[in-house]
């Protein structure tokens, strides 16, 4: 198997495709928000319409209450607009870094799915040799599913869930040979990422103790909303595309590829 086809077997391609659906949504989302405001005007202009034009568009079955429900569904969807925009589009930042946060978690669990998959020496590695599964589990699983299963409890051994930012990541990668140095800046940012999307999943968005005392550098107030603007939100973003390209980087070296170009 040549170089390049043992590279696109790692889980980057599917990694890069959700990032880019999910970027161009919100870019969607928000233009649509954007453009909610038009609708109340052209609610109320089609309500001002003659009846007799109305039963003649409709049929016939023209209902006078539908003007007011249109044009008042069109006012209370202009105020949701309203507070979005006011807000930076923080609900659909939030939300989207929540998702990120998860593929980047899904993306280093296939990485070490499939580094052991293509190779089995990996396995030989003291850590993972003292991994143990219960012989009826690994018996009445296929291959896929055995590898899923040792990398799971690895990272239970491990406790790599309970490691802050990169740090959970990097627990795993270091058993398959794949960890390494990561930039002071990416490092902040994403372990500031984990903090900020702790308290959007667990606290809805309400800033706790915990999270100041974690990140100090944060403006923000016990008790009061989480703000994910654009700013904030392409920060993150910024942050995650770095730790990606870093990680693409490790693998290409491994295989004996060129760190960049293909």
């Amino acid at each position: 198997m040549e170089k390049s086809e043992i590279l696109a077997k790692y889980p980057f391609r599917a990694f890069v495709d959700n990032f880019h659906r999910l970027n161009n949504v919100l870019d969607l989302s928000i233009t649509g928000i954007q453009n909610i405001s038009a609708s109340v005007p052209l609610a109320q202009a089609l309500a001002d319409l003659p009846l007799q034009i109305k039963q003649e568009i409709s049929d016939g079955e023209f209902d006078p209450d539908d003007d007011a429900k249109s044009v008042k569904r069109s006012e209370e969807l202009a105020d949701l607009a309203k507070v979005e925009i006011n807000t930076g589009f923080n609900l659909l930042h939030s939300q989207a870094l929540i998702t990120h946060w998860g593929a980047l978690e899904s993306l280093v669990f296939n990485i070490a799915v499939t580094r052991i998959r293509l190779d089995d020496a990996v396995l030989k590695n003291d850590y993972l040799k003292k991994i143990k599964i219960p012989l009826a589990d690994f018996h009445r699983l296929d291959v896929d599913d055995r590898l899923d299963l040792l990398v799971q409890e690895m990272i239970r051994e491990k406790r790599a869930e309970f490691k802050p930012g990169v740090g959970k990541f990097e627990a795993i990668l270091e058993e398959i040979n794949l960890s390494g140095q990561v930039g002071d800046d990416t490092r902040k940012k994403l372990y500031e990422l984990s903090k900020v999307r702790n308290v959007l999943v667990h606290r809805s968005g309400i800033v706790d103790i915990k999270l100041l005392e974690d990140c100090p550098w944060l403006d923000y107030e016990v008790g009061k909303s989480v703000v994910i603007d654009r700013e904030k939100y392409s920060k993150y973003l910024t942050a995650v595309i770095a730790y990606l390209t870093l990680l693409i980087k490790r693998v290409r070296k491994l295989h004996g590829l060129s760190e960049g170009g293909a």
